[in-house]
């Protein structure tokens, strides 16, 4: 069997250009290249409009993403060639539609678990969930002196196209294989998700999509099929967000109130992307048992994937 080169290298390396490349790049951004070059630094931002804070920080998380991606690329070493093959194992134009449907189903499935979770808190703990609230970022924004191009670029760039290749060969490539390795298929599963999750602000969509992807990178033996799910998951949030931006809410902060209203979207959501999910996992990942199994033994020895 050849060797998987996600296998070779360890999880701290990778988790490691992970968070020295995304909180790394923050720190050199605000604390050394803002106050050499605006001498006031950071406290200049306390007074500038939103928009500077926005493009400066979706700017910084678009170099900080490319970082990553840079780092991850270079960690297998001369194993890099055969990186190549699960890069170019691409799926059929079916396969792919598929792929992208799951990730639109997946922003449903999430929308309503975001208000199993946060709907019964923002009765219980009404201050947490306005926090909460009032934190959630904005992925684009322009006003009436400004559209803010870069920012609202560098924002869709990161969320379309380099989170899903990033998150997906950090999470579904190195972790998951490396710990199936150290730890087997369930728990490496498991453990990839749950770090995945404590990365996002909705935690259990996160989490219940890290599995699905997780799932469908051992049964499809390819990293492609995951980051294809997570793309179109990722553009219906950002089209949704952009709608909503534009014609219904524009910029005005969330209240409770408005938030209770909306819980409506999450059982719309759960009614329409829960069954497209469902068939989906009745008919590939059932049972799951002997899925794991194969992942755990390298599949039938041809592929790449551990």
């Amino acid at each position: 069997m050849k060797h998987n080169p996600l296998d070779q290298v360890p999880s701290r390396l990778a988790l490691a250009a992970f968070f020295f490349a995304n909180y790394g790049m923050g720190l050199l951004v605000y604390f050394y290249l803002l106050p050499a070059f605006v001498p006031a630094g950071a406290a200049s931002l306390q007074d500038s409009p939103p928009g500077a804070h926005f493009i400066l920080d979706n700017l910084t998380g678009l170099a900080g993403y490319l970082l990553t991606g840079l780092l991850l690329w270079l960690l297998p070493g001369q194993q890099r060639d055969e990186l190549a093959a699960l890069a170019l194992n691409l799926p059929t134009r079916t396969e792919a539609v598929t792929c992208l449907k799951l990730g639109f189903a997946m922003v449903g499935v999430s929308m309503a678990l975001l208000y199993l979770v946060y709907y019964p808190l923002s009765f219980v703990a009404s201050d947490y969930v306005q926090q909460w609230l009032a934190g959630t970022p904005l992925l684009m924004y322009w006003d009436e002196n400004s559209l803010y191009l870069p920012g609202n670029l560098a924002g869709i760039v990161l969320m379309v196209l380099l989170a899903p290749v990033v998150e997906e060969y950090l999470f579904r490539g190195y972790l998951l294989n490396r710990w199936t390795l150290r730890f087997g298929a369930m728990p490496a599963m498991l453990g990839s998700s749950m770090l995945f999750a404590l990365l996002h602000q909705d935690i259990l969509g996160a989490l219940v999509f890290g599995l699905l992807a997780s799932l469908l990178a051992m049964q499809t033996r390819s990293l492609i099929a995951p980051i294809l799910m997570h793309l179109g998951n990722n553009l219906l949030v950002v089209l949704l967000q952009w709608v909503d931006l534009a014609f219904i809410s524009g910029f005005e902060p969330e209240t409770l109130e408005s938030f209770r209203d909306s819980v409506w979207i999450g059982v719309l959501g759960l009614a329409l992307g829960a069954p497209i999910l469902r068939a989906y996992a009745l008919t590939h990942f059932r049972p799951v048992g002997p899925l794991l199994l194969k992942h755990q033994r390298g599949g039938d020895g041809s592929d790449y994937l551990a």
